[in-house]
């Protein structure tokens, strides 16, 4: 008998919390991915990503999991030599390699999702630390993160040393609530 009571109440929480979580949309539409690296030490170099797809699941402002899939032909830094540059074989190569994808593990830690990261034929864990916060009828998820290229086999050839091993990545997704 107390075996059942303990089973209808394990069932009964699993139960409400699964339909507390709740799946949304990531797109062009409502989110923001971003990147800074550093170049000559110096000068911050940004970009974006401007087409993107995948899901998110949230329970309450905790997120459980992140699938994103990025079009690697869509990254813009507001200067097309540097996008030409940024697109051929020795960087992102998107002719071969047409999706970045990050996918996060089950998430159960509040501001810290885990997950990997894929760029060209290289995976790495990706640690995005984020906060959440409610703007009228959304919910605004900010979140960063910061790899080394070198993880990644981003190898800049010749010009290797003038641009940062390190690059930020910032994501802004706002979502119905």
């Amino acid at each position: 008998m107390i075996i059942t009571l303990v089973q209808l109440i394990l069932s009964l929480v699993l139960a409400h919390s699964q339909e507390s979580a709740k799946t949304f949309d990531i797109n062009s539409t409502n989110t923001e991915i971003s990147f800074t690296a550093k170049h000559f030490g110096i000068l911050n170099v940004s970009g974006e990503f401007t087409e993107f797809k995948g899901s998110i699941v949230l329970n309450g402002s905790l997120v459980k999991k992140v699938l994103v899939e990025i079009n690697a032909n869509t990254i813009n830094t507001g200067n097309k030599n540097r996008d030409k540059s940024l697109k051929t074989d020795v960087f992102l190569n998107p002719e071969a390699y047409p999706v970045i994808r990050y996918e996060s593990n089950d998430n159960k830690n509040p501001h810290t999702i885990e997950g990997t990261l894929s760029i060209k034929n290289s995976s790495n864990l990706a640690l995005l630390i984020y906060e959440t916060k409610q703007e009228g009828q959304s919910l605004v998820l900010s979140g960063n993160c910061t790899i080394k290229r070198d993880d990644f086999d981003l190898d800049f050839g010749t010009m290797n040393d003038l641009v940062s091993n390190e690059v930020r990545i910032e994501v802004s997704i706002k979502l119905p609530f």
